[in-house]
């Protein structure tokens, strides 16, 4: 699922044979939504072991993390998470934020 601003940002991106995209409009994102996350948790989940790699807002981030370890089971040696941003936040203060968070 990619969460972005204006439907004009959907790109043709060269995903291996197999792999579907969701595009998710947000037309506020300044504000708190849950509906990145709700739209993970509306994916069928296919058989096996999966792999899942996760970059975007913190907060958003850090509820798919929980969502992933706690009621999907994700193993942590088979997930990253990192948020890249954090709404009302600048990218500085982010930074320092974030390497509290990694303390």
């Amino acid at each position: 699922v990619l969460d972005i601003l204006d439907p004009a940002d959907r790109q043709a991106l060269p995903f291996p044979e197999g792999i579907a995209v969701q595009w998710r409009v947000n037309p506020h994102p300044e504000l708190d939504s849950d509906g990145l996350v709700d739209a993970v948790k509306a994916k069928t989940w296919l058989p096996g072991s999966p792999a899942v790699w996760v970059a975007g807002e913190s907060g958003a981030v850090r509820a798919i993390r929980r969502y992933m370890v706690g009621d999907r089971a994700v193993p942590r040696d088979r997930l990253y998470a990192s948020g890249y941003w954090q709404i009302g936040m600048t990218e500085d203060r982010h930074q320092i934020e974030k390497r509290k968070d990694s303390q």
